[in-house]
């Protein structure tokens, strides 16, 4: 059961990222930022250093990680 779990869980994060290309995405452009949102308004960007910017992903894909919180 577990381990169908986790296969499922990466079917959606790759079906998820896939297509994501085609999508916005939203950063922080503080300077301790690394991660990418699926939603402006995630918890994940509260304590944001700097302002939170729409961005396609693909101007960010490779150099930011998908935020844990909404991914």
């Amino acid at each position: 059961m577990r381990k169908s779990i986790t296969i499922i869980s990466s079917l959606f994060l790759l079906l998820t990222l896939t297509s994501a290309g085609k999508q916005t995405v939203y950063i922080c452009t503080g300077p301790t930022a690394y991660a990418y949102h699926r939603n402006p308004n995630c918890s994940g960007l509260n304590r944001c250093g700097g302002s939170i910017k729409e961005v396609p992903f693909s101007d960010i894909q490779g150099r930011r990680s998908p935020c844990k919180k909404c991914y």
